[in-house]
């Protein structure tokens, strides 16, 4: 059997794939992890020159994802605090990054048996992802980790996951 860390982390990964399926996004995932879990891919249609015919193609617009779980983060009044490894954190604020990298914190049901739910009618995954940019975030002189704090309107849902590829499109997602 897996371990609980690793169920807990294709789980995540199950939820983020959902919503960017939900939006029309392709999405890959990384053989070996150097920061980066999931990268989100802008499909489009294009015209065959030489048929005419509709195709559907990858425009070329991507959004990497860092995604990380949790039993542990703390609710606070209109955020969601979480410590996040030191490393983790200066990756996810590099500036020099020529694609788009956002943190995915998929807080989860303390109780291993409310984090999939099962029925004939639906799948549901418990818990609530959340999102942030780090980009361009200072420096930190903690040698272990770092407590961030994500908006809690900042769910990572259908309607976020749009704004923000739009963001990317109009340069505007780190502002």
């Amino acid at each position: 059997m897996l371990s609980l860390q690793h169920r807990q982390e294709l789980i995540s990964r199950a939820y983020v794939a959902a919503i960017a399926a939900g939006v029309g996004l392709n999405s890959s995932t990384r053989d070996l992890d150097y920061g980066i879990d999931l990268t989100l891919h802008e499909v489009t249609t294009r015209t065959s020159r030489k048929t005419g015919k509709t195709r559907i193609v990858e425009s070329g617009l991507t959004l990497d994802l860092q995604i990380k779980s949790t039993i542990n983060a703390i609710t606070e009044a209109e955020c969601i605090a979480y410590d996040l490894d030191i490393n983790s954190y200066d990756d996810l604020r590099d500036n020099l990054v020529q694609t788009p990298r956002i943190l995915v914190l998929h807080v989860q049901p303390s109780e291993e048996d409310q984090r999939i739910h099962h029925t004939r009618e639906a799948l549901s995954i418990g818990g609530c992802c959340y999102w942030c940019s780090l980009r361009g975030a200072p420096p930190i002189d903690n040698s272990s980790t770092t407590r961030i704090r994500i908006p809690i309107q900042q769910q990572f849902s259908q309607t976020q996951l749009i704004d923000i590829m739009t963001a990317i499109k109009q340069g505007t997602l780190h502002e």
